[in-house]
């Protein structure tokens, strides 16, 4: 922009009126961002569940269709023999471990969640 366009929108901006903005001005703005913000946080909330949707049924397929490739049914699984309390301890333990990582998971998100500005 040259000098005389930085001349010629002074001029015009000082000779607009000056309206004075309404008191409700800042309640409203205010809503209208905190109203984005969640409309924001619902569709992020949607596509997350759209794609764990969508991974499960993958995931779903994918072990539908390796089961009819491989005929499982001629397939002959052998467990070795272990007792019912070892058996419970060992799944016990799984549940543990896992229930520990999804607890851990959990709360990096929440505090994702909370250092993100809105």
């Amino acid at each position: 922009m040259n000098k005389k366009e930085k001349d010629f929108l002074n001029v015009l901006f000082q000779h607009l009126p000056q309206e004075e903005l309404p008191d409700s001005f800042r309640q409203v703005m205010m809503r209208k961002v905190l109203m984005e913000a969640v409309r924001i946080k619902k569709r992020n909330e949607r596509w997350a569940l759209a794609s764990i949707i969508v991974a499960s049924c993958l995931m779903i397929g994918l072990a539908i269709f390796a089961f009819l490739r491989l005929e499982v049914d001629k397939v002959n699984f052998s467990f070795p023999e272990v007792s019912f309390s070892s058996f419970y301890l060992y799944i016990g333990g799984l549940v543990f471990i896992l229930l520990g990582i999804d607890h851990w998971i959990r709360q990096l998100y929440k505090k994702k969640q909370q250092d993100e500005p809105i």
